[in-house]
Protein backbone atom coordinates (compact mmCIF):
# COMPACT_ATOMS: atom_id res chain seq x y z
CA UNK A 1 0.00 0.00 0.00
CA UNK A 2 0.95 3.80 -0.79
CA UNK A 3 -0.08 6.03 1.74
CA UNK A 4 0.53 9.73 2.55
CA UNK A 5 1.33 9.56 6.58
CA UNK A 6 1.99 12.01 8.85
CA UNK A 7 4.17 11.58 12.06
CA UNK A 8 3.92 13.83 15.46
CA UNK A 9 5.56 13.29 18.47
CA UNK A 10 4.26 12.38 21.97
CA UNK A 11 2.53 15.33 23.00
CA UNK A 12 0.70 16.13 19.85
CA UNK A 13 -0.27 12.26 19.76
CA UNK A 14 -1.89 12.81 23.23
CA UNK A 15 -3.84 16.23 22.04
CA UNK A 16 -5.02 14.21 18.78
CA UNK A 17 -6.20 11.06 20.81
CA UNK A 18 -8.23 13.44 23.42
CA UNK A 19 -9.41 15.72 20.29
CA UNK A 20 -11.08 12.42 18.76
CA UNK A 21 -14.66 12.72 19.87
CA UNK A 22 -16.49 12.05 16.72
CA UNK A 23 -17.45 9.08 16.03
CA UNK A 24 -16.27 7.55 19.36
CA UNK A 25 -18.05 3.64 20.40
CA UNK A 26 -18.73 3.01 23.99
CA UNK A 27 -15.19 2.09 25.34
CA UNK A 28 -15.45 -2.04 27.26
CA UNK A 29 -15.93 -1.81 30.94
CA UNK A 30 -12.56 -4.03 32.30
CA UNK A 31 -10.56 -6.83 30.93
CA UNK A 32 -12.35 -9.56 31.21
CA UNK A 33 -9.69 -12.24 32.52
CA UNK A 34 -11.50 -15.40 30.32
CA UNK A 35 -11.16 -13.15 27.14
CA UNK A 36 -7.20 -12.97 28.22
CA UNK A 37 -6.50 -16.18 29.16
CA UNK A 38 -8.72 -17.69 25.91
CA UNK A 39 -6.48 -15.55 23.80
CA UNK A 40 -3.31 -16.39 25.07
CA UNK A 41 -3.65 -19.64 25.22
CA UNK A 42 -5.75 -20.33 22.12
CA UNK A 43 -3.42 -22.50 19.46
CA UNK A 44 -3.72 -20.93 16.24
CA UNK A 45 -3.62 -22.99 13.04
CA UNK A 46 -0.34 -21.16 11.98
CA UNK A 47 -0.31 -24.26 9.28
CA UNK A 48 -3.39 -23.17 7.82
CA UNK A 49 -1.50 -19.66 7.94
CA UNK A 50 1.31 -20.35 6.11
CA UNK A 51 -0.21 -22.92 3.78
CA UNK A 52 -2.47 -20.17 2.29
CA UNK A 53 0.58 -17.35 2.60
CA UNK A 54 2.18 -19.75 0.28
CA UNK A 55 -0.22 -19.57 -2.21
CA UNK A 56 -0.97 -16.21 -1.96
CA UNK A 57 2.86 -15.20 -2.27
CA UNK A 58 3.40 -17.36 -5.37
CA UNK A 59 3.05 -14.69 -8.13
CA UNK A 60 1.49 -10.72 -8.22
CA UNK A 61 -2.38 -10.58 -8.07
CA UNK A 62 -3.35 -7.00 -8.49
CA UNK A 63 -6.80 -5.81 -8.97
CA UNK A 64 -8.25 -6.59 -12.01
CA UNK A 65 -6.09 -9.21 -13.08
CA UNK A 66 -6.73 -12.92 -13.59
CA UNK A 67 -4.80 -13.75 -10.86
CA UNK A 68 -6.84 -11.71 -8.56
CA UNK A 69 -9.70 -13.51 -9.81
CA UNK A 70 -8.51 -17.04 -9.20
CA UNK A 71 -7.26 -15.61 -5.74
CA UNK A 72 -10.93 -14.79 -4.61
CA UNK A 73 -12.11 -18.02 -5.78
CA UNK A 74 -9.46 -19.91 -3.41
CA UNK A 75 -10.39 -17.45 -0.11
CA UNK A 76 -13.81 -18.02 -0.77
CA UNK A 77 -13.11 -21.57 -0.43
CA UNK A 78 -10.67 -21.83 1.97
CA UNK A 79 -13.57 -19.60 4.45
CA UNK A 80 -16.34 -22.65 3.51
CA UNK A 81 -13.64 -24.95 4.86
CA UNK A 82 -13.56 -23.23 8.12
CA UNK A 83 -18.06 -23.07 7.90
CA UNK A 84 -17.53 -19.98 7.23
CA UNK A 85 -20.91 -18.53 5.10
CA UNK A 86 -18.93 -16.82 2.05
CA UNK A 87 -19.84 -14.24 -0.44
CA UNK A 88 -18.19 -12.85 -3.31
CA UNK A 89 -19.04 -9.33 -4.51
CA UNK A 90 -17.92 -8.19 -7.40
CA UNK A 91 -17.24 -4.49 -8.87
CA UNK A 92 -15.96 -2.69 -11.13
CA UNK A 93 -13.08 -0.07 -10.64
CA UNK A 94 -12.21 3.04 -12.97
CA UNK A 95 -8.63 3.12 -12.45
CA UNK A 96 -6.37 5.86 -13.64
CA UNK A 97 -4.09 4.94 -17.12
CA UNK A 98 -0.72 4.95 -16.00
CA UNK A 99 0.21 6.12 -19.78
CA UNK A 100 -0.72 9.39 -18.77
CA UNK A 101 1.08 10.46 -15.84
CA UNK A 102 4.35 10.38 -18.02
CA UNK A 103 2.47 11.68 -21.10
CA UNK A 104 -1.21 13.50 -19.98
CA UNK A 105 -1.44 14.65 -23.96
CA UNK A 106 -1.22 10.82 -25.11
CA UNK A 107 -3.72 9.39 -27.23
CA UNK A 108 -5.13 7.06 -24.62
CA UNK A 109 -8.45 6.84 -22.34
CA UNK A 110 -7.87 8.36 -18.84
CA UNK A 111 -9.26 5.62 -17.11
CA UNK A 112 -9.22 1.75 -17.29
CA UNK A 113 -11.96 -0.15 -16.62
CA UNK A 114 -10.80 -3.29 -13.94
CA UNK A 115 -12.86 -5.60 -11.74
CA UNK A 116 -12.60 -6.37 -8.30
CA UNK A 117 -13.83 -8.83 -5.85
CA UNK A 118 -14.54 -8.53 -2.50
CA UNK A 119 -14.68 -11.80 -0.62
CA UNK A 120 -16.72 -11.86 2.76
CA UNK A 121 -17.33 -14.50 5.21
CA UNK A 122 -19.63 -14.38 8.03
CA UNK A 123 -19.48 -16.47 11.47
CA UNK A 124 -22.69 -16.48 11.67
CA UNK A 125 -25.36 -15.45 8.69
CA UNK A 126 -28.42 -14.94 11.29
CA UNK A 127 -26.39 -12.58 13.49
CA UNK A 128 -28.48 -9.52 13.94
CA UNK A 129 -25.08 -7.34 14.27
CA UNK A 130 -21.21 -7.97 13.31
CA UNK A 131 -17.84 -6.74 14.24
CA UNK A 132 -16.81 -6.24 10.66
CA UNK A 133 -12.99 -8.04 10.68
CA UNK A 134 -10.72 -6.41 7.40
CA UNK A 135 -7.67 -7.13 5.54
CA UNK A 136 -6.93 -6.50 1.51
CA UNK A 137 -6.18 -9.28 -0.72
CA UNK A 138 -4.15 -7.56 -4.02
CA UNK A 139 -1.33 -6.80 -4.39
CA UNK A 140 0.46 -3.29 -6.09
CA UNK A 141 0.06 -3.07 -9.49
CA UNK A 142 4.45 -2.52 -10.50
CA UNK A 143 5.61 -2.02 -14.11
CA UNK A 144 9.00 -3.04 -13.66
CA UNK A 145 9.28 -5.48 -10.54
CA UNK A 146 7.83 -9.00 -9.93
CA UNK A 147 6.01 -7.55 -6.76
CA UNK A 148 4.42 -10.79 -4.87
CA UNK A 149 2.95 -8.54 -1.43
CA UNK A 150 3.67 -11.43 1.06
CA UNK A 151 3.89 -8.87 3.92
CA UNK A 152 1.69 -6.34 2.00
CA UNK A 153 -1.20 -8.03 1.99
CA UNK A 154 -0.19 -11.83 2.19
CA UNK A 155 0.14 -12.00 5.95
CA UNK A 156 -2.82 -10.02 7.13
CA UNK A 157 -5.43 -11.80 4.64
CA UNK A 158 -3.83 -15.41 5.60
CA UNK A 159 -4.00 -14.42 9.33
CA UNK A 160 -7.56 -13.81 8.86
CA UNK A 161 -8.60 -17.56 8.33
CA UNK A 162 -6.83 -18.46 11.72
CA UNK A 163 -7.81 -15.45 13.24
CA UNK A 164 -11.93 -16.74 12.06
CA UNK A 165 -11.43 -20.46 13.97
CA UNK A 166 -10.59 -18.67 17.06
CA UNK A 167 -13.28 -16.34 16.91
CA UNK A 168 -15.78 -19.44 16.13
CA UNK A 169 -14.13 -21.36 18.41
CA UNK A 170 -14.87 -19.12 21.67
CA UNK A 171 -17.87 -20.87 23.66
CA UNK A 172 -19.13 -17.80 25.30
CA UNK A 173 -22.06 -15.78 24.53
CA UNK A 174 -21.53 -13.04 22.01
CA UNK A 175 -24.44 -9.91 21.19
CA UNK A 176 -22.79 -10.31 18.04
CA UNK A 177 -21.22 -11.96 15.18
CA UNK A 178 -18.29 -11.23 12.90
CA UNK A 179 -18.00 -10.26 9.16
CA UNK A 180 -14.85 -11.31 7.54
CA UNK A 181 -13.64 -9.36 4.89
CA UNK A 182 -10.73 -10.16 2.30
CA UNK A 183 -10.99 -6.21 0.41
CA UNK A 184 -9.94 -5.94 -3.08
CA UNK A 185 -8.23 -2.92 -4.70
CA UNK A 186 -6.70 -1.17 -1.46
CA UNK A 187 -3.15 -0.30 -3.55
CA UNK A 188 -3.14 2.69 -5.65
CA UNK A 189 -2.81 1.63 -9.14
CA UNK A 190 -0.64 4.34 -10.10
CA UNK A 191 2.72 4.61 -8.16
CA UNK A 192 1.85 6.93 -5.56
CA UNK A 193 -1.59 6.68 -3.26
CA UNK A 194 -2.27 10.22 -4.22
CA UNK A 195 -1.33 10.04 -8.53
CA UNK A 196 -4.59 9.58 -9.09
CA UNK A 197 -6.08 12.98 -7.66
CA UNK A 198 -2.65 15.23 -8.12
CA UNK A 199 -0.74 14.00 -10.85
CA UNK A 200 -3.05 12.30 -12.95
CA UNK A 201 -5.22 14.01 -15.48
CA UNK A 202 -7.74 11.34 -13.93
CA UNK A 203 -7.76 13.59 -10.66
CA UNK A 204 -9.75 10.86 -9.25
CA UNK A 205 -9.05 9.07 -6.08
CA UNK A 206 -7.00 5.59 -6.88
CA UNK A 207 -6.79 3.52 -3.94
CA UNK A 208 -9.55 1.78 -1.56
CA UNK A 209 -11.59 1.04 -4.20
CA UNK A 210 -13.39 -2.55 -2.27
CA UNK A 211 -13.49 -0.80 0.92
CA UNK A 212 -15.42 2.34 -0.54
CA UNK A 213 -17.24 0.37 -2.57
CA UNK A 214 -18.63 -1.49 0.98
CA UNK A 215 -18.98 1.40 2.77
CA UNK A 216 -20.94 3.11 0.46
CA UNK A 217 -23.45 0.13 0.11
CA UNK A 218 -24.29 0.45 3.65
CA UNK A 219 -27.56 1.80 4.81
CA UNK A 220 -29.51 3.16 7.74
CA UNK A 221 -30.74 0.08 9.63
CA UNK A 222 -34.51 1.70 10.09
CA UNK A 223 -35.75 5.10 9.17
CA UNK A 224 -34.84 7.23 12.38
CA UNK A 225 -32.21 5.32 13.48
CA UNK A 226 -28.72 6.21 12.64
CA UNK A 227 -27.02 3.00 12.91
CA UNK A 228 -25.64 1.72 9.94
CA UNK A 229 -26.28 -2.30 8.22
CA UNK A 230 -24.97 -4.27 5.54
CA UNK A 231 -26.84 -5.33 2.71
CA UNK A 232 -29.81 -7.50 3.04
CA UNK A 233 -27.66 -10.18 0.29
CA UNK A 234 -25.57 -10.18 2.67
CA UNK A 235 -27.18 -10.89 6.03
CA UNK A 236 -28.65 -7.31 7.03
CA UNK A 237 -26.97 -7.24 10.24
CA UNK A 238 -26.30 -4.15 11.91
CA UNK A 239 -22.08 -2.64 11.38
CA UNK A 240 -20.71 -2.00 15.02
CA UNK A 241 -17.47 -0.99 13.44
CA UNK A 242 -14.18 -2.41 11.98
CA UNK A 243 -11.09 -4.11 13.06
CA UNK A 244 -8.07 -3.73 10.04
CA UNK A 245 -5.14 -6.23 9.77
CA UNK A 246 -2.28 -4.90 7.53
CA UNK A 247 1.52 -5.50 6.76
CA UNK A 248 1.73 -8.26 10.52
CA UNK A 249 4.66 -10.43 9.06
CA UNK A 250 7.72 -8.71 9.68
CA UNK A 251 10.16 -9.86 12.29
CA UNK A 252 9.89 -7.76 15.87
CA UNK A 253 6.18 -6.19 14.40
CA UNK A 254 5.77 -2.91 15.87
CA UNK A 255 2.21 -1.80 14.90
CA UNK A 256 1.47 1.80 14.34
CA UNK A 257 -0.55 4.01 16.89
CA UNK A 258 -2.93 5.19 13.69
CA UNK A 259 -4.42 8.63 14.59
CA UNK A 260 -7.27 7.64 11.93
CA UNK A 261 -8.31 4.57 14.30
CA UNK A 262 -10.90 5.23 17.02
CA UNK A 263 -9.11 6.43 20.11
CA UNK A 264 -10.88 4.55 22.36
CA UNK A 265 -10.12 1.29 20.18
CA UNK A 266 -6.86 2.06 20.16
CA UNK A 267 -6.46 2.48 23.30
CA UNK A 268 -8.35 -0.39 24.68
CA UNK A 269 -5.57 -2.14 22.15
CA UNK A 270 -2.84 -0.82 23.97
CA UNK A 271 -4.16 -1.71 27.50
CA UNK A 272 -4.73 -5.65 26.01
CA UNK A 273 -1.20 -5.61 24.26
CA UNK A 274 0.15 -5.03 28.19
CA UNK A 275 -2.22 -7.85 30.08
CA UNK A 276 -1.39 -9.96 27.40
CA UNK A 277 2.61 -9.31 27.39
CA UNK A 278 3.04 -8.91 23.56
CA UNK A 279 4.18 -5.95 23.32
CA UNK A 280 3.81 -5.45 19.60
CA UNK A 281 2.49 -1.93 19.83
CA UNK A 282 5.20 0.83 19.18
CA UNK A 283 5.32 4.48 20.39
CA UNK A 284 5.31 6.10 16.68
CA UNK A 285 2.29 8.30 15.87
CA UNK A 286 1.06 7.58 12.60
CA UNK A 287 -1.94 9.01 10.22
CA UNK A 288 -2.29 5.95 8.24
CA UNK A 289 -4.53 6.12 5.44
CA UNK A 290 -6.35 2.64 4.62
CA UNK A 291 -9.07 0.65 4.46
CA UNK A 292 -10.79 1.07 7.43
CA UNK A 293 -11.12 5.49 6.03
CA UNK A 294 -13.92 4.74 4.15
CA UNK A 295 -16.33 3.45 7.41
CA UNK A 296 -14.43 5.94 9.72
CA UNK A 297 -16.54 8.22 7.01
CA UNK A 298 -19.54 6.90 7.45
CA UNK A 299 -19.49 7.72 11.38
CA UNK A 300 -18.81 3.93 12.22
CA UNK A 301 -15.25 3.31 14.73
CA UNK A 302 -12.30 1.50 13.50
CA UNK A 303 -8.86 0.39 13.97
CA UNK A 304 -6.15 -0.47 12.40
CA UNK A 305 -3.47 -2.82 13.55
CA UNK A 306 -0.74 -2.22 11.03
CA UNK A 307 2.93 -2.29 11.43
CA UNK A 308 4.21 0.88 9.63
CA UNK A 309 7.81 0.85 11.14
CA UNK A 310 9.35 -1.81 9.03
CA UNK A 311 9.01 -0.41 5.56
CA UNK A 312 12.51 -2.49 4.44
CA UNK A 313 10.45 -4.66 1.75
CA UNK A 314 7.34 -2.24 1.20
CA UNK A 315 6.87 -1.83 -2.43
CA UNK A 316 10.08 -3.12 -3.71
CA UNK A 317 11.54 -6.10 -4.52
CA UNK A 318 11.73 -8.83 -2.03
CA UNK A 319 8.62 -8.72 -0.19
CA UNK A 320 8.29 -12.49 -0.39
CA UNK A 321 7.05 -15.25 1.23
CA UNK A 322 10.72 -16.47 3.06
CA UNK A 323 10.85 -13.16 4.99
CA UNK A 324 7.84 -13.02 6.29
CA UNK A 325 7.95 -13.77 10.40
CA UNK A 326 4.85 -16.30 11.35
CA UNK A 327 5.47 -15.48 14.94
CA UNK A 328 4.95 -11.66 14.30
CA UNK A 329 1.54 -13.10 12.72
CA UNK A 330 0.40 -15.05 15.73
CA UNK A 331 1.18 -12.45 18.03
CA UNK A 332 -0.70 -9.89 16.15
CA UNK A 333 -3.64 -12.53 15.86
CA UNK A 334 -3.78 -12.80 20.12
CA UNK A 335 -4.14 -8.47 20.22
CA UNK A 336 -6.81 -8.75 17.49
CA UNK A 337 -8.62 -12.20 19.51
CA UNK A 338 -8.75 -10.58 22.30
CA UNK A 339 -9.62 -6.90 21.01
CA UNK A 340 -12.83 -8.11 19.13
CA UNK A 341 -13.85 -10.63 22.07
CA UNK A 342 -13.54 -7.62 24.35
CA UNK A 343 -15.56 -5.36 21.99
CA UNK A 344 -18.23 -8.00 21.69
CA UNK A 345 -18.67 -9.16 25.20
CA UNK A 346 -21.76 -8.86 26.86
CA UNK A 347 -22.65 -5.34 28.85
CA UNK A 348 -23.63 -5.35 32.02
CA UNK A 349 -27.17 -4.94 32.80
Amino acid sequence: MSRYIVFLGSLSLLFLLGMQCKNRSEPASGINEAIISYSSSYDFDMKLVDRILKTLAEAPHPLGSQRQKAIAAYLSEQGKNLGLTMYTDSFEAQVPNPVLLARPDAPSATTLDKTGYNVYGATDPSAKCVYLVGSHYDTKYMENIVYRGANDSGSSSAAMFALAKALKSWDQRTPCGYFMIWFDGEESYLPQWNDGLYRHPAKSQDNTYGSRHLANQLSQCNQGNTSLCLPTSFGGAEVKGLVLLDMIGSKNISITRDLNSSSDWLNLALQLDKVLNLSIIGTQATAVEDDHVPFRKRGLPALNLIDFNHLELWHVEGDDYEKVDLGSIEKANRLALALLLTLNKDKPN
